[in-house]
């Protein structure tokens, strides 16, 4: 008996050993995908009405969603405005009660909406969304002079009491530079802050480890941290990069952040509207979105071509 134990433990290793291999890791540095992916897909419809797809699949992936390097510049021939407003096409979901047990005589001082996935107001504008711009594969947006330097002051999400304020950002720290071939500072910087008289702690979870590093960092009441991100490698150019944030302390806590290259991004405001301001006019460029609640951005069939001057008015609808 003991004999034939010792060879079923012998023939069970190649088996161990295969299963091992089958967990390590195939992530694409070049390509952002969210922390963690639901099963269940979540679908979105443009205003136009006709089908988005995934930025991971289809002309998502041939138009921009993976970066490149030794990208060349896009030429554009002036500078115009995109707006519009993202709205819940349906009836958005109810808000759902949040039990916070751990420290509830700060916790419980937390704004309700602060704690929902979806943050929809009274006419169905949600908030929260990123929308950006996105340029064809194997080309790098051309910069302003005066966009390539950040002039404000640092992007920080803050823990006044038990939730991340604001929950999502667009962070733009470096620009491909087409002529050096790499990515420069563009001298924004981004904090997480902890406002609040108890302790928190920042749970960092990349969309990619080998772009940037995670971490779990302890805040200690009224103290603030720097962190840095990135959006690709060095020489790469149109790199997207989605960084998720929780507090174990009071697990009930997200938080995002999408990394780009270029300032042509922005979070939709409480009432769902957004403006893009100086973007390239005179090519064509994806229109691309994301809420937290999606696999993947998303991206409008129909490309996007500003006039010099020109402002154009593109609404999306989510679900």
């Amino acid at each position: 008996m003991r004999r034939l134990r010792f060879t079923a433990a012998i023939l069970s290793i190649p088996l161990l050993g295969s299963f091992m291999l089958g967990c390590g890791s195939s992530e694409d540095s070049t390509r952002d995908m969210p922390p963690t992916t639901k099963v269940t897909k979540k679908s979105s419809t443009s205003s136009t009405k006709d089908k988005v797809v995934s930025s991971s699949e289809g002309s998502g992936a041939s138009s921009g969603a993976t970066a490149s390097a030794g990208a060349t510049e896009l030429e554009s021939t002036g500078w115009g405005t995109l707006k519009g407003t993202v709205t819940f096409d349906g009836t958005p979901p109810a808000q759902t009660p949040v039990k916070m047990e751990k420290d509830p005589e700060v916790c419980t001082k937390t704004d309700p909406k602060k704690l929902q996935v979806w943050d929809v107001g009274p006419n169905k504008g949600v908030a929260n969304v990123i929308v950006w711009l996105r340029a064809p594969k194997g080309k790098a947006f051309k910069i302003p002079d005066d966009m390539k330097q950040w002039k404000g002051e640092p992007v920080t999400i803050d823990q006044p009491h038990c939730a991340f304020e604001p929950r999502v950002v667009a962070l733009y720290p470096s620009f491909f530079d087409p002529q050096a071939k790499e990515q420069k500072p563009s001298g924004q910087k981004f904090v997480v802050a902890n406002s609040a008289p108890i302790t928190h702690n920042t749970n960092v979870t990349p969309s990619s480890t080998l772009i940037n590093q995670g971490g779990n960092n302890i805040l200690q009441s009224k103290s603030k941290q720097e962190m840095v991100f990135r959006p690709g490698k060095p020489n790469q150019a149109g790199g997207e990069q989605t960084i998720a944030f929780t507090c174990n302390i009071h697990p009930w806590m997200k938080g995002y952040a999408k990394v780009f290259d270029h300032p042509f991004e922005v979070v939709t405001k409480e009432d769902g509207t957004f403006e893009i301001k100086n973007a390239p006019a005179g090519v064509e460029l994806d229109l691309v979105y994301w809420h937290e609640s999606m696999n993947a951005p998303q991206v409008l069939p129909e490309k996007i071509k500003l006039k010099d001057k020109e402002t154009v008015t593109k609404d999306i609808k989510v679900k």
